[in-house]
């Protein structure tokens, strides 16, 4: 009987801090007032007269604000219950989580003894005294499901969560982890240490992973039966990136990995940014895909030496896995405005020899800003959003690359030059009889001699049962803004057939499409398309017809480089803040001429012979029929109050 009016006490004393509810479900919630101790409270007292959990679903719900300060008085833990841990609903400052030192210090976060769910909630493991604990997830028990989504875990001495027992299922969805590991001890600094336990399954999707000073998963001889790692951004890892040691199934997609593995190597040590094995001789299965990997090396080289040397990337298996995929991985500088700075500290400290590494500053965390509560970051105080054209569009999908909470712009308008080997990945060929990928691929230049110097460029194989239309699209290149100034825009092209090109624009404003012939085979020439009809407007997408007849008589070879917008080209000079405009061309009857002060205009066939003259009392925009034209090209002369100027346009 004493043991029940014990826990009668408890219980009671729970209704003092918490408010237990339940939803039209019969859904169990107890909601926690913020305090010290309230948590581990709600909790363990959570209970009946026997000892037994009152309902073992229960979810405990904890408030939002500036003012949600949740102290804890020890390791939150749960042993043969499932625990739910939710921030209430609403769009206030994340719940925050700190362990105490009440005079005989402070304990991890959390010691998960059977499942848990933590959602919307921002945890340390650094204490209210600067103490920093280990790990602040310690999972210690078989079998296991740990959910973490919405949350923000940060600082922790080695590891955000170590695995001590196998079967464990580890989800994190739309989270961030951040600041795992001191930088003066870069060796503890892990995501996920699997202690050598067999893990069931690892699922990262959609979060970020900033200042870790060895690797997101250190794996320590257990196997990972299953992994997906996919659209997270991952920036400033020390020695490594993520090594899932022996593993059935991996999936990594869409991911951002900036400076992941940036601490050069000793000879004697074994680093790799990434890599996978095989369990027991079956080589993994594996799928990746869309991701990008950059190390800017510009920071390390003044430490790299005949024993000191870059981390080699990716280990055999994970390599062959790769090749045998032909997947689209890139290798893209994505800079942050507003990320996480590099952390130049811990190069300096491990190879000065004047400095002592245990010395070497700590991660660089802003000031707390002015208007929350004064005690902690009440938000994320990086900003991982970017302006990255490529970027923007080359996750799974056409999704933007890494975490997609941040935002990814595109940013404006750069040359198409098929400059990069991973250009090809982002035009998309229709209308190609199968559109086979073969059948446009960057190749080197046929002809460096003449006008292209280029060593890249694109070549489009226009097979002979394509349609007339046939070509590719790309939302890959940025902003096409054009400007009365910058309305036109340029296309190299080497071909071996007279025929049409055109590009098109789309996606943001008026759908253009130009088209103009080449007059020369065999050799580079510059075509120029006017997009006057675009002028105070911005779009997006581009397509590019390379061979484009009324009617398919047969195929052709064509090469393209060097897409870009410019200013007026010869004959459509600018004079004055005017230039002159000539819409639509091609034309197939009407053509509208724009200048300032028109007083006559003049069309000629390409022999210089006069067709067609007309007068006009300075005008600034003229609209005349050319449908009595034959289909060609004919040069226009329009005279005006400044002067004359000429221009060239296509009837159709």
């Amino acid at each position: 009987m004493k043991m029940k009016k014990n826990y009668f006490f408890l219980g009671l004393m729970m209704l003092l801090m918490a408010f237990v509810a339940m939803d039209a479900s019969g859904q169990r919630y107890v909601d926690v007032d913020p305090g010290i101790g309230t948590l581990n409270e709600a909790i363990n007292s959570d209970t009946t007269g026997t000892g037994d959990r009152v309902d073992e679903n229960t979810i405990y719900r904890l408030q939002r604000g500036n003012e949600a300060y949740y102290g804890l008085t020890g390791s939150v833990s749960n042993s043969g219950y499932p625990l739910t841990i939710i921030a209430a609903d609403g769009d206030g400052a994340m719940p925050f989580l700190q362990p105490r030192d009440e005079g005989d210090g402070s304990s991890r976060a959390f010691r998960p003894k059977g499942d848990i769910l933590l959602v919307g909630l921002h945890v340390t493991n650094l204490d209210q005294l600067g103490g920093l604990n280990d790990r602040i997830l310690r999972c210690s028990a078989e079998d296991i499901r740990v959910e973490i989504v919405d949350c923000w875990f940060d600082q922790a001495s080695q590891s955000f969560i170590r695995v001590d027992d196998p079967g464990m299922t580890i989800v994190v969805r739309n989270s961030v982890v951040s600041n795992i590991g001191q930088p003066k001890d870069p060796n503890n600094g892990r995501g996920i240490d699997d202690r050598g336990n067999d893990i069931d399954s690892v699922i990262i999707e959609n979060s970020t992973f900033f200042n870790v000073t060895s690797r997101l998963i250190r794996d320590d001889g257990g196997v990972i039966d299953y992994a997906r790692v996919n659209n997270n951004t991952i920036v400033n890892v020390a020695q490594m990136g993520i090594t899932f040691g022996p593993i059935g199934t991996l999936e990594m997609n869409g991911n951002l990995m900036m400076n992941a593995g940036f601490l050069p190597m000793d000879n004697d040590n074994d680093w790799i940014v990434l890599s996978a094995d095989a369990v027991d001789g079956v080589a993994p299965v594996v799928s990746m895909s869309n991701n990008s990997a950059y190390m800017d090396t510009t920071k390390v080289t003044d430490y790299l030496n005949d024993t000191t040397t870059i981390t080699p990337f990716m280990n055999e298996t994970l390599m062959a896995a790769m090749e045998a995929s032909d997947a689209p991985n890139w290798n893209m500088n994505v800079e942050f405005p507003d990320g996480a700075p590099f952390n130049d500290s811990m190069l300096i400290y491990k190879f000065d020899e004047d400095l002592d590494v245990a010395n070497t500053p700590g991660w660089v965390v802003p000031e707390i800003p002015a208007g929350g509560n004064d005690l902690y970051h009440l938000d994320v105080y990086y900003d991982f959003a970017y302006v990255n054209s490529k970027a923007a569009v080359a996750g799974m999908g056409g999704a933007q690359l890494g975490d997609p909470r941040w935002m990814a712009e595109a940013g404006m308008f750069e040359i198409v030059d098929f400059e990069e080997y991973y250009d090809r990945a982002f035009w998309n060929q229709f209308a190609n009889a199968g559109d086979a990928y073969e059948n446009m691929e960057l190749v080197s230049n046929p002809d460096m001699t003449g006008i292209n110097a280029s060593e890249g460029v694109m070549m489009f194989d226009v097979l002979d049962d394509a349609d007339p239309w046939a070509g590719a699209w790309s939302d890959a290149y940025g902003k096409m803004e054009f400007t009365q100034e910058m309305h036109h825009m340029e296309m190299m092209v080497y071909k071996d057939v007279i025929s049409n090109c055109a590009l098109k624009v789309e996606v943001g404003g008026t759908v253009t499409e130009v088209k103009v012939p080449n007059t020369l085979t065999g050799e580079w020439e510059v075509i120029t398309f006017d997009f006057s009809a675009n002028i105070g407007e911005t779009l997006s997408r581009l397509v590019i017809f390379p061979d484009f007849p009324d009617s398919r008589e047969g195929g052709s070879m064509s090469y393209l480089d060097n897409i870009k917008i410019v200013a007026a080209p010869v004959g459509v000079e600018k004079q004055d803040a005017e230039i002159l405009s000539v819409y639509p061309n091609p034309s197939t009857g009407v053509l509208n001429v724009q200048a300032k002060g028109i007083t006559g205009i003049i069309i000629m066939d390409v022999l210089g012979k006069s067709i067609k003259s007309i007068q006009y009392q300075e005008l600034d925009h003229a609209t005349l029929s050319v449908d009595e034209l034959s289909e060609g090209i004919y040069f226009i002369t329009v005279e005006t109050v400044s002067g004359s100027k000429t221009s060239k346009f296509l009837k159709k």
